[in-house]
């Protein structure tokens, strides 16, 4: 049986105020996870590490920056996984 996992950012760089978003397409996958990694100058809301389910579907993740420190520019990790299967993405984040 085909198993995929497929992670997309919508915009390669946001700003404070802006949302990382990210669509997540799954085909016969175990439970999976998705988490962010934030440096410490940078502010995220909600939950860093998010269900998103199993089986196949595609679903859409979003995170709010809250504060990015000025004058920086930094990157959030945000990693997907379902057992074996792991697909990484980076987001620029301008402060």
């Amino acid at each position: 049986m085909r198993r995929s996992l497929s992670l997309r950012l919508t915009a390669l760089e946001v700003r404070s105020g802006e949302s990382v978003t990210v669509q997540v397409e799954a085909v016969n996958v175990a439970a999976a996870v998705i988490e962010i990694h934030a440096p410490d100058t940078v502010l995220i809301s909600g939950p860093h590490q998010v269900a998103v389910g199993s089986g196949s579907y595609s679903k859409t993740v979003s995170w709010l920056v809250e504060h990015a420190q000025p004058a920086t520019v930094t990157s959030v990790e945000i990693r997907a996984t379902a057992g074996d299967l792991v697909q990484l993405a980076l987001c620029k984040i301008i402060g």
